[in-house]
């Protein structure tokens, strides 16, 4: 039987303190990416003090439809006031069974015997925006420019913003006369704050990390 430990290399296992699954709620969605990202995302955030085993943890986005209901499998955890992230994209197996309307949609969480444990129903999202609850996991809703997948919600972080504002590609140059030396792809601030690109990375048609 296979448990959630911390490491003991050569010495007895030694078993953590696991909480229960009352503590767990959809925190942060993203859907109807263009540019940040391909496929849709639900955000779990864990408000105890005790990582959480998520093995049985029922989602979904149509609560009328128990079909539809996507069972977390086991050996999956979350840490102790942590978060994680989970694609919804239809595909099944350790991403969920189903994806997330850009109108209107319904996220339920259900524990493994089928009481509700949260739900949070949402409506017309911004392309490229994520939403998700305010600080602390209650009240109302926000949208965030900046999506903060696996991070609380009130992360900011200043020069990824600005990125993501001002960051362009604006030319590019291939197969030129002279060889795959004179090609080039040419980046643009069209921002009015300095950029840090360290560790700024091309995802697609090249591979090259600043």
């Amino acid at each position: 039987t296979w448990k959630l430990g911390t490491p003991t290399l050569g010495t007895a296992n030694n078993w953590v303190i696991t909480g229960d699954l009352a503590g767990i709620r959809s925190s942060e969605w993203f859907t109807g990416g263009v540019a940040l990202y391909a496929r849709d995302w639900i955000e779990l955030s864990n408000s105890q003090a005790f990582p959480v085993d998520l093995a049985g943890l029922r989602i979904t986005d149509n609560p009328a439809e128990a079909a539809s209901q996507h069972i977390i499998p086991p050996l999956s955890f979350i840490a102790a006031n942590g978060f994680v992230k989970i694609l919804a994209d239809g595909t099944g197996g350790n991403h969920l069974g189903f994806s997330l309307s850009e109108q209107q949609d319904d996220i339920s969480l259900y524990d493994t015997n089928g009481a509700l444990l949260d739900t949070v129903r949402y409506f017309q999202q911004t392309t490229d925006q994520s939403q998700g609850r305010d600080a602390g996991g209650i009240g109302g809703l926000s949208q965030y420019e900046l999506p903060t997948a696996g991070l609380a919600n009130t992360t900011t972080d200043a020069n990824a913003l600005a990125l993501l504002r001002g960051l362009r590609i604006t030319e590019m140059m291939y197969n030129a006369l002279g060889g795959g030396d004179f090609e080039y792809v040419e980046l643009t601030n069209i921002g009015a704050t300095a950029l840090q690109l360290q560790n700024v990375k091309f995802v697609s048609g090249i591979t090259f990390t600043f």
